[in-house]
């Protein structure tokens, strides 16, 4: 980990700063773009990017999140306004981009010396287990908007002079009057949820996008341990650590072979652009 002061003297060179959610984030776009304009560091996740970017108030600040279980803002990249400070990737994780099979059989890191077709199957593997488990987590964060809903709104200050004042304000609150029918409402439709929701999961699969719209990390490491565990190795490194070198290993193969990902690539551009380098 840098000191802090040599982290200072990295972003002072540098006239891009992009906050990422961890340190294979950090090191994929890195050894990706190699670009010394741009400095990656890592916040430990999209809420503190986030916060970083919003107290920053600098226009050469940036950030990058995954999209997860939400939506992205990739169509706003070619012609980014002026507000649009973080990037909201149009694939699940960045770790989805790493999923070029090809390159992995052909990487230096693939210390197993498993096939392209062997790595792919593995991949697939991993990914048809994934249905019921996602089809969960969607409803799960469907259930979290529907019962967050719309929120309590903060009293001003000087609107609450005692406790009693306090107690009525709240309990007053139309979200917390429809608490109870919200609940009511998702434990009803709980299983009609579940199914529309592993429904567009297999169809995900069947139609093979899951290399996208599939969690990319649980994939990637899957495949990670498949290539690069012998037995030699199998005490050497962490797997964070060796998450990391197969992550470089596939950057430097994607830009030696000019297949670096599109998004990617427009990514870098439309940074680049922002700060009049381009």
């Amino acid at each position: 980990m840098p000191t802090h002061s040599h982290l200072s003297a990295e972003i002072a060179r540098s006239v891009v700063v992009v906050w990422v959610e961890d340190e294979l984030t950090r090191a994929y776009p890195t050894a990706l773009w190699e670009d010394k304009d741009i400095t990656c560091r890592f916040a430990g996740g999209s809420n503190a990017v986030r916060g970083i970017v919003r107290d920053t108030h600098d226009g050469w600040v940036f950030g990058i999140v995954d999209r997860d279980f939400g939506t992205d803002n990739f169509d706003r990249w070619a012609n980014p306004p002026g507000d649009l400070t973080v990037y909201r990737l149009p694939v699940f994780e960045i770790e989805n981009y790493l999923l070029d099979f090809e390159l992995i059989a052909d990487c230096r890191a693939n210390y197993a010396n498993r096939s392209e077709d062997e790595v792919r199957s593995r991949a697939i593997q991993c990914a048809e287990a994934m249905p019921a488990w996602l089809a969960c987590r969607d409803v799960l964060a469907r259930c979290r908007g529907e019962m967050i809903g719309e929120y309590f709104e903060n009293p001003t200050f000087g609107t609450i002079p005692d406790l009693a004042a306090a107690t009525t304000y709240i309990g007053s609150q139309p979200w917390l009057r429809d608490l109870e029918l919200r609940a009511h409402e998702v434990v009803a439709n709980l299983n009609p949820y579940l199914n529309v929701a592993h429904t567009l999961r297999r169809q995900q699969l069947e139609n093979q996008i899951w290399n996208r719209d599939f969690p990319g990390k649980e994939i990637f490491r899957t495949v990670r341990g498949y290539v690069t565990q012998t037995a030699a190795r199998a005490r050497e490194g962490t797997s964070v650590q060796e998450d990391i070198d197969l992550a470089r290993a596939i950057a430097d193969s994607q830009r030696a072979a000019n297949r670096i990902p599109s998004d990617l690539a427009l990514l870098h551009d439309s940074l680049v652009r922002r700060v009049g380098l381009a």
